[in-house]
């Protein structure tokens, strides 16, 4: 009996780094959405996020427009009783937007990086990118990651159930 169940153990700590490594690639590849003026990616790194969106600017030069780095041990998705996203109509009227909106607990907290084109909060400090002169930090314990485009509301809802289950298997479990 005791060495069943040691088997039994041994299989499932053996699973585990595969199921957490496709959980995370399907995050990485259901969190890249592109378009003409906008560049949106995902990195995940053990129960780290970080979330980034890019803008085309008149230059033709894509700007790191936002960032949020959170623990995924104390973020949410507060739509999760159902829909964990919210779609919206754009343009043509067809489901082309996807909002996927995170909450931290207390005593969590995003870093929230933007470019200082769009103008410096008080209380502020300067990131070290690019010498500490084109961006800045701050924190948020509520945000959200945006996508445009075909395929969104599928990717969003990949996204999101990727999101839940690497969490719950991977990060509520050490943290």
């Amino acid at each position: 009996m005791k060495r069943i169940l040691c088997g039994a153990v041994a299989v499932v700590c053996w699973m585990t780094p595969a199921t957490s490594d496709t959980l995370k690639q399907i995050l990485i590849e259901a969190g890249h959405n592109e378009t003409a003026q906008e560049r949106h990616a995902v990195d995940v790194y053990g129960c780290t996020m970080t979330t980034y969106r890019w803008v085309r600017q008149k230059s033709g030069e894509f700007t790191l427009w936002s960032s949020c780095q959170f623990d995924m041990t104390g973020a949410e998705l507060p739509f999760n009783r159902g829909a964990q996203f919210v779609a919206m109509p754009g343009p043509t009227g067809s489901q082309d937007t996807a909002i996927v909106y995170f909450q931290m607990r207390a005593p969590f907290e995003a870093r929230f990086e933007k470019s200082n084109l769009r103008g410096k909060e008080a209380g502020s400090i300067p990131s070290p990118r690019n010498d500490g002169t084109t961006h800045s930090y701050e924190t948020s314990v509520s945000f959200f990651y945006m996508h445009f485009g075909q395929d969104v509301i599928a990717k969003a809802d990949r996204f999101t159930r990727a999101f839940e289950d690497y969490r719950a298997e991977h990060c509520l479990l050490l943290g």
